[in-house]
């Protein structure tokens, strides 16, 4: 009898969905092809694989390598932790294990679970915590920048293994920036304000992905702070040709990097191939086990990435290059023209000028990129490249006459521009959307009042009520004791107008009644 993992159990799950008519006799022959199995697996193996998997509520605190059935009792609040954990990561801060338990502890207390369900927080659940969602160890000593050079090596070496297994053309890195698209290249001015002007940090983010020798380029995905911002002149985003997210932040979520993924996904399955995308380990990289049929996820070591990733090795610093000069180049221009603010651009204009930059950035500096970092088996030889845009670009702030201009490195990779998810409060990691739906008690936890503020729900009237509403609104702004402005005269017009259609609706929804109505004894209204 076949003892599956609980993750080829999933993957027998969703193939019996997804099939509805299938036998089970023809899934044991599936699964002998799709897990590499020495023989067809008897149907009553089958059966009871995807009886378990039916079991798990989510994939979430399931241990998919496992062949046992382990589940978390909470896992929503175990993805809570873990998305804790990675933040801290992606900012350099190192943790010790009873910092984590500390924060446990909080999480589970904020989310209502009553003192005799809590887990014993003690040093086997963490053990087992950080064995499940493949945790090596916390530190409590050290610099928090620094490397090791032995888990470079190690991680290299691993890498290598990986990517030997694909050509260069179908290993690809995607990495999220900040980008201050009206940033001036002026010290003084980033760090106080001086003459009544101050650093103007608009930013918005961009995933950028290309593959290892430097012949494709996906299109950007940019992330803003508005569905449609004024320049976008009331249309969206995709309208204008931008695969584009919004929120208030302008930050990278997991669900924008999911939604992201599959459609990289299905591009590579349109084109019939088979890829490795490498990622970060950023907290919202999260990645949803059998939704991809043609990409192969790998997690670069944590830590680890200025010295691992490509993209970070010159790959965003060449696009930045090359954005900053066409930032300048029109700063110079509507200096000659006398205009005051030089460097004031609108979102539509910087993301147009991304999508040149990037497509500016040379194969041959892609490919030096990944070079550099030595994660591909066989190093493809590439010719030197004279890249003028770093010469012509301090050229350009040069004829600008900046009181105090930053160094290269400070214009083209500013610290904060590296921020591109928030570190999360405690209420808002119990109280996320998708957490809160798959918590195995949630009919019982009673979350306490103070996060309903992270749950907004638009209240629902009926047309009366709206209609009262409106009639009151219209009633202050009348009121004789009352200063009415010209913008008031304005909205009082809006809301007769609403009042009015309001009304006619209703009135063509009523239905006439007949001349018996008024006799039959069974209405409300006779007595």
């Amino acid at each position: 009898m076949v003892n599956f993992t609980n993750e080829q159990r999933i993957k027998l799950l969703e193939r019996s969905k997804s099939l509805p008519k299938i036998s089970q006799k023809l899934l044991a022959v599936w699964a002998k092809e799709q897990f590499n199995l020495s023989t067809v697996p008897a149907q009553s193996s089958v059966s009871e694989a995807i009886a378990k998997a039916k079991t798990f509520k989510s994939i979430d605190g399931v241990n998919l390598k496992s062949k046992k059935q382990r589940t978390t009792v909470f896992p929503a609040l175990d993805r809570a932790i873990v998305n804790w954990v990675l933040h801290c990561e992606s900012r350099g801060v190192r943790l010790k294990g009873d910092l984590i338990i500390l924060k446990a502890k909080r999480l589970f207390e904020l989310a209502g679970i009553s003192k005799e369900d809590l887990p014993a927080f003690s040093n086997g659940w963490l053990d087992k915590f950080k064995k499940r969602h493949g945790f090596k160890s916390f530190q409590s000593h050290g610099e928090s920048g620094s490397v090791d050079m032995d888990v470079v090596r190690t991680g290299r070496e691993l890498l290598k293994d990986v990517t030997s297994q694909y050509p260069r053309k179908d290993i690809f890195n995607m990495d999220e920036t900040g980008l201050f698209y009206n940033m001036a290249p002026d010290r003084t001015i980033a760090s106080r304000q001086t003459e009544g002007v101050k650093q103007d940090k608009t930013r918005i983010t961009i995933a950028l992905t290309t593959n290892a020798d430097g012949s494709e380029y996906i299109s950007p995905l940019f992330i803003g702070h508005a569905n449609k911002p004024r320049c976008f002149k009331k249309k969206t985003g995709s309208e204008l040709g931008f695969e584009y997210k919004s929120n208030t932040k302008a930050w990278m979520t997991a669900l924008f990097f999911q939604d992201w993924l599959k459609a990289f996904d299905r591009k590579m399955s349109s084109q019939a191939r088979h890829v490795l995308l490498l990622l970060d380990n950023a907290p919202s990289h999260i990645i949803v086990e059998g939704e991809l049929t043609n990409t192969k996820i790998h997690t670069l070591p944590p830590n680890n990435t200025s010295k691992l990733q490509p993209m970070d090795s010159g790959i965003i610093a060449a696009f930045k290059k090359r954005y900053r000069h066409r930032h300048m180049s029109n700063a110079v221009d509507r200096d000659e023209n006398g205009e005051v603010n030089l460097y004031k651009v609108d979102q539509l204009t910087a993301m147009k000028w991304s999508i040149e930059a990037w497509k500016d950035v040379s194969a041959t500096t892609i490919s030096n990129c990944w070079n550099k970092v030595d994660i591909i088996g066989e190093t493809v030889p590439v010719a030197a490249e004279v890249d003028t845009v770093e010469e012509e670009l301090n050229e350009l702030i040069r004829i600008l006459d900046v009181r105090d201009p930053m160094t290269m490195d400070e214009f083209i990779n500013p610290e904060c521009e590296v921020i591109v998810e928030e570190m999360v409060s405690e209420a808002e990691l119990i109280s996320d959307k998708n957490l809160r739906a798959h918590l195995d008690c949630a009919g019982e936890i009673e979350v306490p009042d103070e996060l309903d503020d992270y749950v907004i729900q638009k209240p629902i009237f009926t047309k009366s009520e709206k209609l009262a509403i409106l009639t009151k609104a219209i009633d202050v702004l009348n009121d004789s004791d009352w200063f009415v402005p010209e913008n008031d005269c304005k909205t009082i017009a809006r809301l007769w107008k609403e009042k009015r259609d309001l009304r006619h609706s209703m009135q063509n929804t009523m239905k006439q009644l007949k001349l018996t109505h008024f006799f039959d004894k069974s209405n409300a209204n006779i007595k």
